[in-house]
């Protein structure tokens, strides 16, 4: 059977990605700096949602963003997209000869 490879999309978070999140987040005002002028409460609650929806939204991709990495047919199942990008960080570790940094990882 010949060898397919596929792309994957995951993720990438990481321990400081997380802790500048929460940090930046903490201070976010989420209310909606431009209200609607309807008396209508279902179109005012439909805009404040959405503002809560494009705010929340732009934190994700600015902390988390989607990263993409190749697997093969050969991978074994239980080998996530996760954990082969972090197999591929420790096997270029190893290679450039920093042992300690990629047992660490």
């Amino acid at each position: 059977m010949p060898k397919t490879t596929t792309q994957h999309t995951y993720i990438g978070a990481t321990h400081q990605s997380i802790a500048q999140f929460l940090q930046h987040s903490a201070g976010i005002d989420f209310n909606n700096p431009y209200p609607t002028a309807s008396s209508d409460p279902a179109i005012n609650g439909q805009a404040e949602s959405d503002h809560f929806h494009n705010v929340a939204h732009n934190l994700l991709d600015q902390y988390y963003p989607e990263r993409v990495v190749t697997r093969s047919s050969r991978d074994p199942s239980y080998v996530t997209p996760g954990i082969e990008s972090m197999l591929r960080c420790k096997n270029k570790l190893m290679r450039a000869g920093l042992l300690e940094e990629g047992d660490r990882n």
